[in-house]
């Protein structure tokens, strides 16, 4: 058996090395040097399918903080999406309620006015009765004078 050094995902195995400890333990020399070359050949397949390696690790990372920076990318537009439709409805709410108002105060100048326009016609008709009254009280006031006159004078007479 020549020297080989098998070099398996990190780990280096010396099958001729290993064959003579066998020998010297008491496992024929064929034997031994097919155990070291089929142990080789298990590590070896073991250690590709089954073991992690540091470059096997640091994919991982890589892809690991590949996902972990597309979802960090995916949460902030969304929270800039939702800020940005959140501003907007505000802003449609600012609006609607600015036209509210504006209609309120529309239809409180308009009611105002027309309580005030009812107050004055109100004011008018009270004004004219009140004038229409003092001309019959100063009517009367003169029948009066003139029934006390003609009286007066009656009773002179007489």
């Amino acid at each position: 058996m020549q020297p080989q050094v098998t070099h398996t995902m990190g780990w280096m195995i010396d099958t001729l090395q290993y064959a003579k400890g066998l020998e010297k333990a008491g496992v024929k020399r064929e034997a031994a040097e097919f155990q070291a070359e089929a142990l080789a050949q298990a590590l070896e397949q073991a250690a590709s399918t089954h073991l992690t390696t540091k470059d096997d690790l640091r994919t991982s990372d890589q892809s690991r903080d590949t996902k972990f920076s597309a979802i960090h990318q995916k949460m902030t537009s969304e929270f800039v999406a939702v800020r940005q439709e959140m501003a907007s409805e505000f802003a449609a709410v600012r609006q609607e309620m600015a036209s509210e108002f504006a209609a309120v105060r529309q239809e409180m100048t308009s009611e105002f006015a027309a309580v005030r326009q009812e107050m004055a016609s109100m004011e008018i008709r009270l004004t004219d009765r009140m004038n229409r009254m003092f001309i019959l009280t100063i009517s009367i006031l003169g029948g009066l004078i003139t029934i006390t006159t003609g009286l007066t004078t009656l009773l002179h007479f007489y």
